[in-house]
């Protein structure tokens, strides 16, 4: 964990101490022994485990049951991610289903966040994401075998233990003393398992984007899908919207059709100036499956770093450019970051398929212009083929 990133951790431990209490903060210190950071903390740990557990590889069955504990992990698109690691856990243990388990935060069901994000994006707001994306992924996930939403940590107790004889992700879970997935962990396993099923749109999504693009562009061209990021937290990560407007309007229109899809934060404002003039999908805001529908239908997706872009990383059937992956300006952007996810950066990540690309610079029109000939040109070359 880049130490920029520690620092932010620890500047908010006061305030999640005055909202949690002391119990809270005993029980979150206790968790941190048990699952800790270090490599030699979690070999001693998975040693302490396998004293008391059976091999989960020895265990009957066909699913893994992937808890998602909002305790320590945000409802957020962070689900795609550990569905991945789900599946290659699954793989790995011979199960072909993911049944997925969504474990409530102690008191106010999801987790404290950190202040700035609390302004924008509340308590409420993230019970709303529960439905809106969290419930949504996991049905366009290709290894679903459901879910089950706990309304407290004691139900996810007592469901465990009635079904002890299912394998559990992440590894040596428990709900008394979680362990959170880590991104690092997921992408050593992509890059071992270069294959994965991930997700796919509904045949009921695809129709009705199909339906709405046959009514909102011309006939026989290609849409090419926008997604824009206009997020009042870390705003300096949000998309350059005079860059897209001028790729918009010179884009060859005999060929192809620019589509935006506005930041669901920002769905309601009224538009920038400079994009008045162009077609708006604002439905795929608000539904996740016409999204993803939508990616899939696109000749080529266009994005910048923010949460729907995962939805692209793991459906083969997408095609996307990834841009403005890096800003030093926030800590969740950094060169260290994503080194410390696991990922080198400058280069394509092993799990991208053929008509995917992550680009590591900023969304200046030179670059979404020449990035977008390159990609056009490659689709050309491989149909013809």
């Amino acid at each position: 964990m880049p130490l920029q990133t520690k620092l932010q951790i620890l500047f908010e431990m006061p305030n999640k101490l005055r909202l949690r209490g002391f119990r809270w903060f005993c029980r979150r210190s206790i968790q941190e022994l048990l699952a800790p950071h270090h490599a030699l903390g979690r070999f001693l740990r998975k040693v302490f485990m396998r004293m008391q557990q059976e091999s989960q590889n020895t265990i009957e069955g066909n699913r893994l049951l992937a808890c998602y504990d909002l305790e320590l992990s945000p409802v957020t698109f962070d689900l795609v991610w550990f569905l991945m690691g789900a599946e290659m856990a699954g793989r790995k243990l011979n199960k072909q289903k993911v049944h997925l388990l969504i474990i409530p935060a102690v008191g106010d069901k999801v987790r404290v966040e950190r202040s700035e994000y609390e302004k924008i994006i509340n308590r409420d707001s993230r019970l709303w994401r529960i439905h809106a994306i969290l419930l949504p992924i996991i049905n366009m996930f290709c290894k679903s075998d459901g879910f089950t939403i706990f309304t407290s940590r004691d139900e996810a107790i007592a469901y465990l233990s009635n079904h002890s004889n299912d394998p559990v992700y992440p590894e040596f879970y428990n709900v008394s003393f979680p362990v959170e997935f880590r991104y690092v962990d997921v992408n050593n396993q992509l890059n071992k398992y270069s294959e994965y099923k991930g997700f796919t749109a509904s045949s009921q999504a695809r129709i009705f984007v199909d339906t709405w693009l046959s009514t909102n562009i011309p006939q026989g061209i290609k849409p090419v899908v926008i997604t824009l990021r206009q997020y009042n937290y870390m705003p300096s990560r949000n998309s350059n919207l005079d860059a897209w407007a001028k790729f918009a309007e010179n884009i060859d229109k005999r060929k192809y059709w620019p589509v935006f899809i506005p930041d669901t934060q920002s769905a309601f404002d009224p538009l920038a100036k400079q994009l008045e003039k162009f077609t708006f999908f604002n439905e795929a805001a608000w539904n996740l499956e016409l999204r993803m529908a939508i990616y899939e239908a696109a000749h080529i997706n266009l994005m910048i770093n923010n949460g729907p872009a995962s939805l692209c990383h793991f459906n083969p059937n997408c095609r996307y450019i990834y841009l403005k992956i890096i800003d030093k300006n926030c800590f969740l952007a950094t060169e260290d970051y994503f080194t410390s996810l696991g990922l080198t950066v400058g280069q394509q990540p092993t799990f991208i398929k053929l008509g995917q690309k992550w680009v590591w610079e900023d969304d200046n029109i030179d670059v979404i212009e020449r990035e977008f000939k390159k990609m056009c040109d490659l689709l050309t070359i491989n149909d013809n083929s």
